[in-house]
């Protein structure tokens, strides 16, 4: 494997044929056979091995026999086992290259340039891709290059370096087959295969790659060695040989909750049978019917064309074939490149409760649910993701007991038996319902003599909400001598709670806790003895020191640290990094050998290593020994005592508690014996408690979960929390007096006044609240939930609102509203969060007729470039390909896409950028007032306009104007047709994300409609109907019990309107699937709607939507 395994230079391919997906039903292109099948699945791809030499070197040529030949017989076999034989490598060796720019000079695109050009003026032409698909003008002779250098000039860090989509390597001499095959697979499009618990770019409590694939410090395959093509070989992700056409998509299972859909036409709702082992050679797609009977080797569940999971079974680890496995992979397509995509998968750690992969699969008898990995929530919708819980049991896996060193008995059945469905709403909501307690920053916890034979489930609730991405801190503290174990969750654990899996099952960590690691913050203790000995380093050095010894008075002659200590370095990672970075444990401190060391990631300030005791002891003496070379890496330290330490869940390792004592190590950089220390210093009798057991975890869901496991014991603890969470990677967080902004607004900005946090709209452009994201417009101010904006309904308000947070009521209100241009209430916003003014007006109901859409460049000198406007009918069908027809306005020359009389056909040609490669509308010059428009053929109900925009230039739709039409003038369609009055003016800003979904539905009450009753609401007819006399009918719930509902669209809300009563009625309520729509003998499909009596906090019941006509969106 290479040292650095990033694998990107600046260097564009020259292939630029179609894209498509796998031939199966989820392609948005599938018209016949795959174009990339030409270099993946049909023939042999011809490789120049090109070596040179720099002219600094005296060492001998790179000889062709040997190790560079070995290693790439071994990866030809690697790819044809791969592939079952279906992609052949053939090698050609070149006459040495002697290099006229310098080693100390060079880098990779240097001697790349200098190497071709020297090779084809001796007539050795590579293509630049595979030649299959080159002109007669470009045609070459190879398909793909492997380039081997003897010395590592100072720009390059890494044993081998690969191009993604494109067939050029770099390798360093010697080479291994790990290197070539895993640079080789960068060139096939693959990125680096890491665990669903790899997030901000560090590993949480598990290895960075999975340690399978070979694109994941995987095994390799060697042509000497046949075991190696069944044990440990790095077969590369299904996602990857489905795509490659090495199985097909008879050989795969299509699911989806919803069954068929545009991207996966032949998906079913569940599955259930066998899946081969994809990793053998001997088990072949097409030739199973005598093995398994099956032709299964996989089950694809896409949340979209880029984004699936993918369920297998791989055998050939032993921590594989215990069970199934489980991947989320992400997909670029990129039509210039030789396979037409870059890929990036992550495997499930099911039971993620340890720090390794070796519990990672689906064991026989249990069942998993896979909730969305973090990874997922870059790329696709969080409603979408919390839509697809797949539930996967496993009844079975091979018995191998009849096989030798895993070469097996000819047609074998190597499959594992299972069955896939997904998640019902109703077994979500019984699940949700088992949470024990909930702890919020606000609202700490504590319980005396818990029953926990069957567990406790504590959920911790940050402020954003859904998709809140920041840092959860939590104490746990047991109040008595039993102490608990705990599981860490970042998604609610269906697995365990639902379906009776074993409590590892989704977690994140396991932690111990126990009352000998709390204490009250500030209380004075007694010292009991030292468990921590840490050894800093000062300077902005690597940290590398051979040997640290422990004694204690009771034990004045025996090294403690080698029998009774373990030793770690942190932080974990890097090149030279030397410790189990699984771990983080590191055995060179105190395996007694002063000639091995430890050696940290990096030459920074901080690094450190450390030792901890099986238990505190009287610590006498301390001797630190060096590494015997490299005297500078610990001339100065610091070593630190700690009384106790607490396991941390924020990676690997632990974390030191209650410093005792600090003592520097200074000394000349040179050779120096063991430095003994701490015969004349003391440890302290007392220590001030500095804190209680703390765990640190990085949340991307806004929230997280801890369960107590079952004990027979009752317990008593505490527990309480504090976060700092912004909604997206793109704000920080500021802080004042508790409460938490984005960085753009000042905490000057932030004023309180009778316990309320205030920030001004004039001086903030955003603000985060309780379950609220704020998101930036421009100037207007726009203040969003989270799921809101992610589903695409955003409310505006002026830029003089105000919100304040009212302490008492623990509630945000929204002041000085006069001037609001327009409020359109979401069905999932909360209710306590509400406008004290009207909020009918313009727009009310724009879903009831549109003629055309409108969308206008309102930035100065921009172009306007988009891609894709789909216009939905009150059917949910896309009518823009055959119901409208776009334009591009204004007509001009350069650089303009439309035609003649200015219609643009790429707007509405059903061809969406992101999903797949297509071609986009642009303006023709760079200015304010360009637009595009979409006209339909008739006034339709539309109930949602989604826009698409180009992702390579999404500064070209940063600020736009968004205006419906429900008539346009008679006659042809001219840039003056669209200067008729809009329906209603929004403003979109598609840097972020790469479309925009505008729902188009009417959730506010119509005060002029009659059906409120009176403007004071003295005829109300909420406040006494028949209704009143059902006993279904009455409803007692919390906002509190109803968030989750609202979250899942069970329960929508808004504001009153000119029905409201300030302070007293402003808020109404309809339940989907109440139960008093049976007991009222109305339809079981309508909702029942309440208006919410602020003073009395009480629902009165009001009628069905359906008579009410509220919202009228499905």
């Amino acid at each position: 494997m290479s040292t650095s395994l990033l694998a990107a230079l600046p260097l564009l391919a020259m292939l630029a044929h179609l894209v498509h997906s796998e031939s199966d039903p989820s392609n948005l292109l599938p018209d016949g056979t795959p174009s990339h099948w030409s270099l993946t699945r049909n023939g042999t791809l011809r490789f120049m091995v090109a070596r040179v030499k720099f002219p600094e070197t005296g060492r001998e040529p790179i000889e062709v026999a040997g190790n560079l030949n070995q290693s790439l017989l071994d990866t030809a076999l690697f790819y044809s086992d791969s592939s079952w034989g279906l992609l052949k490598f053939q090698y050609q060796y070149m006459p040495m290259v002697d290099m006229t720019t310098p080693a100390t000079s060079a880098t990779p695109s240097t001697v790349r340039t200098e190497c071709l050009n020297a090779l084809s003026a001796q007539g050795f032409v590579y293509c630049g891709g595979p030649c299959g698909s080159r002109t007669a003008e470009q045609a070459g002779q190879f398909d793909a290059v492997i380039l081997a250098m003897r010395i590592n000039p100072p720009a390059v860090d890494w044993a081998g370096l690969g191009v993604v989509g494109n067939g050029f390597t770099w390798t360093m001499y010697p080479t291994s087959a790990g290197i070539l095959e895993h640079e080789v697979g960068h060139n096939f499009g693959m990125g680096h295969g890491r665990t669903t618990k790899f997030r901000a770019g560090k590993a949480y409590n598990t290895p960075e790659y999975e340690g399978f694939s070979r694109m994941a410090a995987g095994g390799s395959v060697y042509a000497n060695d046949e075991l190696s093509r069944f044990n440990s070989n790095g077969h590369f992700d299904p996602s990857c040989k489905h795509w490659f056409g090495w199985f097909l998509d008879e050989n795969v299972a299509f699911l989806h909750p919803d069954g068929p859909r545009e991207f996966c036409r032949n998906c079913t709702t569940s599955w259930s049978g066998s899946l081969n082992a994809f990793d053998r050679p001997d088990v072949i797609p097409g030739q199973t019917a005598d093995s398994s009977g099956s032709p299964y080797f996989a089950v694809k569940i896409p949340y979209s064309s880029t984004d699936f999971l993918y369920i297998y079974y791989r055998s050939s680890y032993p921590e594989t074939m215990k069970g199934v496995s489980v991947q989320y992979c992400n997909r670029k397509y990129v039509s210039y490149l030789d396979v037409g995509m870059t890929s990036v998968c992550y495997t499930y750690d099911v039971a993620g409760d340890t720090a390794s992969m070796v519990d990672s699969t689906i064991a026989p008898g249990t069942t998993f649910v896979a909730t969305h990995p973090p990874a997922a929530l870059d790329n696709v919708q969080l409603d979408v993701l919390q839509k697809i819980r797949p539930v996967i049991e496993v009844r079975s896996v091979p018995d191998y007991s009849d096989c030798t060193n895993m070469i097996c008995p000819p047609n074998k059945n190597i499959s594992a038996a299972l069955s896939v469905r997904f998640m019902s709403e109703e077994e979500v909501g019984r699940a949700l319902e088992r949470t024990n307690f909930t702890v919020t920053p606000a609202s700490p916890l504590r319980v005396a003599n818990a029953s926990i034979s069957k567990g406790m489930l504590v959920r911790a609730r940050d402020l954003a909400g859904p998709k809140g991405q920041g840092v959860i801190n939590m104490t746990v503290c047991p109040l008595d001598s039993n102490g608990v174990e705990l599981y860490l969750y970042d998604s609610f654990p269906f697995s365990s709670i639902a379906f009776n899996a074993p409590l590892g099952y989704q977690a994140v960590n396991k932690i111990s806790a126990n009352r000998l690691y709390c204490c009250e913050a500030g209380k004075e203790l007694k010292v009991y003895g030292a468990q921590v000995v840490v050894v800093r380093q000062l300077d902005p050095q690597p940290l590398s020191i051979a040997e640290l010894e422990i004694y204690s008075k009771s034990s004045p002659g025996e090294n403690l640290a080698i029998k009774n200590a373990t030793c770690y370095s942190f932080p974990v990672g890097g090149g030279y990094y030397n410790g189990d970075k699984s771990t983080g444990q590191n055995r060179n401190i105190n395996d007694g050998d002063i000639n091995t060391y430890s050696h940290s990631t990096g030459s920074s300030v901080g690094s450190y290593d450390l030792c901890i005791l099986e238990r505190p002891v009287d610590i006498e003496r301390i001797v630190l020994s060096p590494r015997q070379s490299w005297w500078g890496r610990s001339q100065n330290l610091s070593v630190e005592i700690y009384s106790l330490y607490s396991q941390d869940p924020s990676g690997v390792g632990v974390t030191p508690i209650h410093l005792l004592a600090r003592h520097s190590v200074v000394h000349a950089a040179s050779a120096w014996s063991g430095y003994s220390f701490l015969p004349s210093l003391q440890l302290p009798a007392t220590y001030i408690c500095e804190m209680t057991m703390r765990i640190r975890f990085e949340t991307v869901n806004g929230e997280a979960y801890l369960l107590v496991a079952p004990q027979e014991a009752s317990v008593s603890f505490a527990a309480s929390m504090s976060s700092t969470v912004c909604p997206t990677d793109s704000f920080g967080v500021v802080e004042s007096s508790g409460y938490f902004g984005c960085k753009s607004c000042p905490p000057t900005a932030l004023s309180f006044v009778d316990d309320m946090a205030v920030c001004s709209g004039s001086s903030c452009s955003a603000l985060l609240l309780p379950d609220i994201t704020a998101y930036l417009p421009g100037a207007r101010g726009v203040f969003a939930r989270a799921a809101d904006l992610w589903q695409g309904r955003p409310q505006y308000f002026s830029s003089n609102a105000t919100l304040r947070w009212n302490q008492q009521q623990a509630e945000w209100e929204l002041r000085n509203m006069a001037d609001v241009l327009l409020a359109t209430r979401s069905s999932s916003l909360l209710g306590p969060l509400r406008a004290k003014v009207p909020t009918a007006g313009a727009g009310d109901k724009p879903g009831s007729g549109i003629t055309a859409v409108a969308i206008e460049m309102g930035k100065d000198q921009q172009y306007l470039n988009l891609c894709e406007i789909e216009i939905f009918d009150d059917r949910g069908v896309n009518v823009a390909p055959t119901h409208a027809r776009c334009f591009n306005f204004p007509i001009a020359s350069s650089w303009y896409t439309g035609k003649a009389d200015g219609s643009e056909p790429l707007l509405n040609d059903g061809c969406v950028q992101g999903q797949t490669a297509c071609s986009c509308a642009h303006s023709g010059a760079p200015a304010k007032g360009n637009f595009v428009a979409c006209v339909l053929n008739q006034s339709i109900a539309v109930s949602r306009v989604r826009v698409w925009n180009n992702p390579s230039w999404s500064s070209r739709s940063s600020q736009l104007n968004f205006k419906l039409f429900d008539q346009l003038p008679a006659g042809a369609i001219t840039m003056e047709s669209f200067k008729s009055p809009a329906v209603n003016l929004e403003h979109l800003d598609l840097s972020s994300p790469a479309w925009h979904d505008q729902w188009l539905c009417n959730l506010s009450i119509d005060a002029h409609s009659g059906g409120a009753g009176t403007a004071d609401g003295s005829a109300a007819p909420w406040r006494q109907n028949a209704y009143w006399e059902l006993q279904a009918c009455r409803e007692n719930r919390t906002w509190q019990a109803l968030t989750p509902l609202i979250e899942q669209d069970k329960v929508r809300t808004g504001g009153m309107g000119g029905a409201m009563t300030a302070g007293k009625e402003e808020v109404w309520t309809c339940f989907h699937e109440h139960a008093c729509l049976e007991a009222a003998g109305k339809s079981s499909s309508d909702w029942m709607c309440y208006v919410y009596n602020e003073d009395t906090d009480a629902w009165m019941p009001w009628d069905v939507n359906s008579a009410l006509k509220i919202f009228q969106c499905n």
